[in-house]
């Protein structure tokens, strides 16, 4: 008793005391920030892979049913992808043993939205028995050695109604007259990557079973000797290497005959029966035409603005695009060619081109053959 009462006198014995008592809060506390930190980064990495493992899921029925109409979907299939997108995604947080388990233990769930709907919820929740440190406040109250974390993830595949199925149809003049300058063949290559990246090449569908493309290039007369004048073809990476590809430039403009051509394809037999071989019901057909006319040449202008009407009258719409130093006759050809204004572009620089590109390849052709895959946490 004396003994302990000298240490409460003295100063230095406060001192004692206080940090005993105050050891196991600042121990506590920083147990507490270190699980904290761990229960953020362990959720946020659960919630990733979870979102990832059933965006793969909603992708791959996606594309089955792009390709196939008519194919069923294999739930246990698509149960088993997520599993193992889930898995793989974990060992980047977890070891081999860990991340098996917890794809494993993962509820997932695979159904339609509602009966015969075009919309399968694909739902995967995963839990995670955290271990907590040794000096974590909540493990001193609770006794509890671990907390549970879970993430929930759904995502939606809406397939496409067979009965509105969507195809295109896409005929792309270019013209590879002498009235372009040799300054302006560094644009055109500039607009045939662009209309590629915003069109030909887009990843998130099935283009193979949506858009058929052909190409039509022309001067004085049409290239009958270039391989991108024949058919019509559905997109690969071959094909649009093509259009990409272009023609030597040669003297003399004639776009009647490459409008002729071009109006020809999107209205032949072959044409129709390709698009139905996809079971597409409906068919959107464009005409992306490139005008350089000559100025001292105005034969077959009127030809030209006839065809363009016929083409009009029968559904076809048509995007023109007159850029550099053209003249005025040239533009009112390309803007009377067109189906409104709003679809005839001009320009002088590559900023006129990008614009054209993106706004022709996404927002009026690309939105007819847009459907998609979401994903909601």
């Amino acid at each position: 008793m004396y003994f302990l009462k000298k240490i409460f006198l003295c100063r230095k014995g406060n001192f004692i005391i206080l940090t005993a008592l105050l050891m196991p809060v600042f121990l506590s506390m920083v147990g507490f920030a270190i699980d904290t930190s761990r229960m953020i980064l362990t959720r946020n990495s659960l919630q990733d892979a979870t979102d990832a493992a059933t965006l793969t899921a909603a992708s791959a029925i996606f594309k089955k049913a792009n390709t196939n109409p008519d194919v069923s979907i294999n739930v246990a299939t698509m149960t088993e992808l997520v599993r193992n997108s889930l898995q793989k995604q974990l060992l980047n947080l977890f070891t081999q043993n860990i991340a098996q388990k917890l794809s494993t233990d993962a509820k997932v769930t695979i159904k339609k939205a509602y009966h015969d709907s075009p919309e399968y919820n694909i739902q995967a929740v995963t839990f995670y028995d955290m271990p907590l440190s040794s000096f974590s406040f909540e493990r001193i109250i609770s006794g509890h050695g671990s907390v549970t974390i879970s993430t929930s993830s759904v995502s939606k595949a809406v397939l496409p109604n067979p009965d509105t199925r969507i195809g295109v149809s896409v005929e792309y003049v270019q013209d590879f007259s002498d009235s372009k300058k040799p300054a302006q063949y560094p644009m055109h290559e500039t607009a045939n990557s662009g209309l590629a990246q915003s069109l030909f090449e887009r990843t998130d569908i099935d283009l193979g079973s949506y858009l058929l493309l052909g190409q039509t290039a022309y001067s004085s007369q049409v290239y009958s000797d270039d391989d991108s004048n024949g058919t019509l073809f559905w997109q690969t990476p071959e094909n649009i290497a093509r259009i990409k590809k272009g023609s030597p430039p040669t003297p003399g403009t004639n776009n009647y005959l490459a409008m002729r051509i071009a109006y020809d394809k999107l209205t032949s037999a072959y044409e129709a029966s390709e698009q139905k071989k996809k079971k597409n019901k409906i068919v959107k057909k464009y005409v992306i035409a490139e005008f350089l006319t000559d100025n001292d040449d105005s034969t077959n202008d009127q030809r030209t603005l006839s065809l363009c009407k016929e083409m009009k009258q029968k559904g076809i719409r048509i995007f023109t695009y007159a850029y550099g130093d053209v003249s005025n006759r040239t533009k009112q050809l390309a803007v009377s060619c067109a189906t409104s204004s709003d679809d005839s572009y001009t320009g002088n620089n590559e900023v006129d081109l990008d614009k054209f590109s993106k706004d022709v390849g996404i927002n009026k052709i690309g939105i007819q053959v847009k459907t998609g895959v979401l994903v909601n946490s």
